[in-house]
């Protein structure tokens, strides 16, 4: 890992310039804080938004063009984990990605051996508000997770996932406007969409 080059010729150690990625103010600096993880190690676009109360704490991350990780966001693997979220990928507060498990050891000490697993997040994804994603994982392009879901498995592309028995096609991936729809007579299910992620 390389650290921050300073004007003056010094360099910063990549563990203080992911402490410096982590301070206020927390939704602007964006640019600032993307090149501050891209000094930590990390592969991040310079138009990445990573909100500075998200946390990663593995060997491999990369985050797509466009990308934004909110609030309270945390990234964690062991040796041999990578995590690569793609271009205009939207994850929201609290989402949590575990990159990492351990072989089941013997009777006296149930965690064996740990390892490292990979998750991949397709382009054009939104992850809602508190999900939990488990690698190994792949979620597809374009594809909606709920609020609160725990993804286990493999995710195919344009689907809303809300648990594993709870998969469906997404059916209108063109972008909505309410007010117009509104005053055509359509009907405002908007609410019915906040509820889902």
């Amino acid at each position: 890992m390389t650290g921050l080059v300073l004007s003056s010729g010094r360099s910063v150690p990549a563990r203080v310039a992911r402490f410096l990625a982590g301070l206020p103010p927390l939704t602007r600096g964006y640019r600032w804080r993307a090149m501050l993880l891209q000094r930590s190690g990390f592969d991040v676009d310079r138009t990445a938004r990573c909100v500075a109360s998200a946390r990663f704490y593995l060997p491999a991350l990369h985050i797509g063009r466009d990308a934004f990780v909110g609030h309270e966001v945390r990234v964690y693997g062991g040796a041999g984990a990578e995590v690569r979220i793609g271009e205009q990928v939207d994850i929201a507060p609290g989402v949590m990605f575990l990159a990492g498990t351990h072989e089941i050891g013997g009777r006296t000490r149930r965690a064996g051996a740990g390892r490292g697993t990979r998750i991949e997040v397709g382009a054009g994804t939104w992850i809602g508000a508190g999900s939990l994603i488990i690698g190994p994982a792949t979620i597809g392009r374009g594809c909606v997770i709920g609020a609160g879901a725990v993804v286990r498995v493999n995710v195919p592309d344009h689907t809303i996932y809300m648990s594993e028995g709870d998969v469906r096609p997404v059916v209108d991936d063109a972008p909505r406007d309410t007010d117009r729809d509104m005053a055509a007579g359509m009907p405002d299910d908007s609410a019915e969409e906040t509820v889902l992620v």
